[in-house]
C-alpha cells in the first residue's frame, strides 16, 4: 500500500491548520519544498472528527445522562432493574465496553496539533490517561451481586422473590456491593472529554451553556442528596439503641412519621423521592423548614455533610452566576460605561433638553468595544486576520475603487486590504445628521459601509449627489487641504468606516496607487462641490508625491537610508539646521558688537564724571 498523508479538519480552532500524522521521513520536491511521508493508512483506525465518532459521542451523552440519574436512584431507594429494563442496562454496560475498544482505535491530536493515527501511540496515550478510570467504571458489580444473591436468571423474567441473604457477613458484603455500584458514576467524567472535543463548535451557545451548567449542577446535587438521605434513613443504618427507641416510640424517624414504613416499590417511590428532594433543597438553600429533619445518627451525619457541601456549592453557584451575567456581554458593559461618562458630561455642561437628546442619541448609535480590535487582529496569523477582515468589511472591499489596483474589478493586493481594514474604525450617524461642514479642519476620511450620504451645496439647502455603500469622502483632509470643502449629511442611518490621518499617511507612502486614486477623485469632485476649487497636482514639487515616486522605484532590497523619502527628510533637516546655525551666529555677532560699545562707553576707575 502506498504511503498516504493522513489529514483531517477539526471542527474547533484546528480548522485552519492542515495536519499530517506520524512523519517517518522527509524529502524535498523540485521546488525545494518539504514533503512529509506518513504512516500507511489503516482501515480500522477511527478519525476523532469523523461522522461516526460524532454520532457515537452524542449517543454517549444521552446514555451518561441516564446513568447519572438512575444509578443514585436505584442505590438510594433500593430498587433493582428487572425484565426489559435490566436488558437495557446490560446493553448500556456492553456499550461502555465497546467504547473502551474504540478509544484504543481513535486517533488524537498531540500538543503540536498533529493528527496521530499510529495504533501504538494511540494505545499509549489512552493508557496514560483515561483507561484506569474507564476500567473501574465498567466493573460488573451489579452482575456480581446478582450472582451472589442467585437472582441473575429471574431478573430477566420480570422480578425475583425475596430470599434470605444468609449470614451477617454476606449482608455487609451486599451493602458494600450496592455502594460500589456508584463507581459507574465515574463514567460521567467522559462528559468532560466530549465537551472539550466539541467546545469550539458550541462557542455561539457558550453563554447559555454556562448558565445551564449551573442549574444542572444544582439540580443534580439535589438529586444526589435526596437519594442518599433516604438511603441513610433506612433500618440498616440505625444502631441497635435507635432501633429499640423507634419500636418503643421514643423517636420517630421522618420516614415512619410521613409514610409509616420504609419499604419502597414502584408505586410509592415517587412521593418519597419528592419528599427527600424537598429536604435537599431546603438544606442547600439554608431555609430548613424543619418538617423533615434528621433524627438518627446516620441521618444527622449525612445532614451535616449535606449542609457543608450544599452551602459551598450554592454560594459558589450564586457567585458564578453573577460573574457569568457580568461577562455575558462585555461590549454592552463598555457601552454602558461610556454612556455614564456622557451623562456626567451633560450634567456638568448643563445642556438644553434638545441638545441633551441629540448628544445621547448620537452616542447610543456608536459601537463601543470592550477590547482593542487592532491589537487582537495583529496577534493573529495573517491568513486568519485577512479572513476576518474580509468577513467584516467585504461589502466595502468589493465596491471601493482603491481596493482594485489593476482596474479588473478584483481585489489585487490582499496585503493592502488587510493593512487598510485593520486601521478602520466604525462610527454611526443618525438620519439628517451633518457629518461635517465646509470649513472644518479634517483629520480623517470616511468609507460608507451601509446607508446613504448626501453631498450638500454651500447653504445646506440642496443635494448635489448621493453617495452609496463603498463610496468614500473627506479625503482632502488627509491630502494636504485640511479645510473641508464639502457639506456632508447622512441621508439615512449610516454606518461609516473611519480612517484617521496618521494611519492613512502610512498607507499613502506604502501603497502609491491609493494616493493616486484619492487625488484623482478629490480633484474631480472639487469642480462640483465648490466654485473656488483647490486641486492637488501630481508633480515633483509635491513632497508626498515624491514619497510615492520613491516608493514605486525603490528596490525591496535597498538599504533603509537610501530610499527617497528618508533622503528628503534628511535634506530638509540639514537645511533647517544650517539656517538655524546661521541665524544664531548673526545674533551672537550683533550681541558682541553691542557689548563692545557698552564697555567702551562705561567710566574707567579714577575717572571724574
Amino acid at each position: 500500500m502506498e504511503d498516504k498523508a493522513q489529514t483531517s479538519t477539526s471542527p474547533s480552532s484546528r480548522n485552519e491548520v492542515s495536519r499530517v500524522d506520524n512523519y517517518r521521513d522527509t524529502s524535498e520536491d523540485a521546488d525545494g519544498e518539504i514533503i512529509a511521508e506518513a504512516e500507511p493508512e489503516r482501515w480500522w483506525i477511527c478519525l476523532p472528527d469523523s461522522t461516526f465518532r460524532r454520532r457515537w459521542d452524542i449517543a454517549q451523552s444521552f446514555i451518561l445522562l441516564y446513568v447519572s440519574l438512575v444509578v443514585p436512584f436505584r442505590v438510594g431507594f433500593k430498587l433493582t432493574a428487572n425484565g426489559g429494563i435490566y436488558v437495557w442496562e446490560l446493553f448500556i454496560d456492553m456499550y461502555f465496553y465497546v467504547d473502551i475498544y474504540l478509544n484504543f482505535t481513535t486517533g488524537f491530536y498531540d500538543d503540536s496539533l498533529n493528527l496521530i493515527l499510529d495504533p501504538v501511540k494511540i494505545a499509549r496515550n489512552y493508557a496514560q490517561g483515561w483507561l484506569s478510570i474507564d476500567l473501574v467504571a465498567c466493573l460488573p458489580l451489579d452482575l456480581v451481586q446478582r450472582l451472589l444473591e442467585k437472582t441473575f436468571v429471574c431478573s430477566f423474567e420480570g422480578g425475583c422473590d425475596e430470599q434470605s441473604s444468609g449470614s451477617g457477613q454476606l449482608l455487609r458484603l451486599f451493602k458494600l456491593l450496592r455502594l460500589f455500584r456508584l463507581m459507574k458514576l465515574l463514567r460521567l467524567m467522559r462528559l468532560s472529554r466530549i465537551f472539550e472535543r466539541y467546545q469550539d463548535d458550541l462557542f455561539q451557545y457558550m453563554y447559555l451553556l454556562s448558565v445551564g451548567k449551573l442549574f444542572v449542577l444544582l439540580l443534580y446535587l439535589g438529586h444526589i442528596l435526596s437519594c442518599f438521605f433516604f438511603y441513610f434513613s433506612t433500618q440498616e443504618w440505625r444502631t441497635s439503641d435507635e432501633e429499640d427507641q423507634t419500636l418503643s416510640g421514643e423517636i420517630t424517624p421522618w420516614v415512619y412519621a410521613n409514610y409509616h414504613d420504609e419499604d419502597t416499590d414502584a408505586e410509592n417511590v415517587t412521593d418519597r423521592y419528592i419528599a427527600t428532594m424537598y429536604w435537599a433543597f431546603t438544606t442547600m438553600t439554608t431555609v430548613g423548614y424543619g418538617d423533615i429533619s434528621a433524627t438518627t445518627r446516620a441521618e444527622r451525619v449525612f445532614a451535616i455533610f449535606g449542609m457543608i457541601l450544599g452551602g459551598f456549592v450554592f454560594s459558589g453557584i450564586i457567585s458564578t452566576m453573577s460573574d457569568v451575567m457580568q461577562s455575558a456581554n462585555l461590549s454592552q458593559r463598555a457601552h454602558d460605561t461610556k454612556m455614564e461618562s456622557v451623562s456626567a458630561f451633560i450634567r456638568d455642561a448643563e445642556l438644553t433638553p434638545a441638545d441633551t437628546k441629540a448628544v445621547l442619541s448620537y452616542f447610543r448609535q456608536q459601537e463601543v468595544k470592550a477590547y482593542d480590535q487592532r491589537t487582537l487582529l495583529k496577534e493573529l496569523p495573517y491568513e486568519l486576520r485577512y479572513a476576518i477582515l474580509e468577513h467584516n468589511y467585504g461589502n466595502i472591499i468589493v465596491k471601493a475603487s482603491f481596493f482594485d489596483i489593476n482596474g479588473d474589478n478584483k481585489v489585487d493586493d490582499h496585503v493592502f486590504v488587510t493593512e487598510l481594514c485593520t486601521r478602520l474604525r466604525r462610527v454611526s450617524f443618525t438620519k439628517n445628521c451633518v457629518i461635517f461642514q465646509r470649513g472644518e479642519i479634517g483629520t480623517c476620511m470616511y468609507i460608507i459601509s451601509s446607508g446613504l450620504v448626501d453631498v450638500m451645496d454651500l447653504k445646506l439647502a440642496e443635494v448635489i449627489t448621493v453617495l452609496e455603500c463603498g463610496s468614500y469622502f473627506g479625503e482632502g483632509g488627509v491630502l494636504g487641504n485640511h479645510k473641508r470643502q464639502e457639506n456632508i449629511r447622512a441621508r439615512t442611518l449610516c454606518e461609516l468606516c473611519k480612517l484617521d490621518l496618521e494611519d492613512l499617511e502610512v498607507m499613502l507612502i506604502s501603497y502609491p496607487h491609493l494616493y493616486k486614486d484619492l487625488v484623482k477623485t478629490y480633484n474631480a469632485r472639487q469642480g462640483v462641490f465648490s466654485p473656488d476649487r483647490q486641486t492637488i497636482k501630481l508633480n515633483d514639487d509635491d513632497d508626498l508625491y515624491r514619497h510615492v515616486l520613491s516608493a514605486e522605484a525603490k528596490s525591496p532590497f535597498s538599504p533603509a537610508l537610501d530610499d527617497a523619502p528618508t533622503k528628503l527628510a534628511l535634506n530638509k533637516l540639514e537645511a533647517n539646521m544650517a539656517a538655524l546655525t546661521e541665524k544664531v551666529n548673526s545674533e551672537l555677532t550683533a550681541i558682541n558688537q553691542k557689548l563692545s560699545i557698552l564697555i567702551a562707553a562705561s567710566p574707567q576707575p579714577g575717572m571724574v564724571v
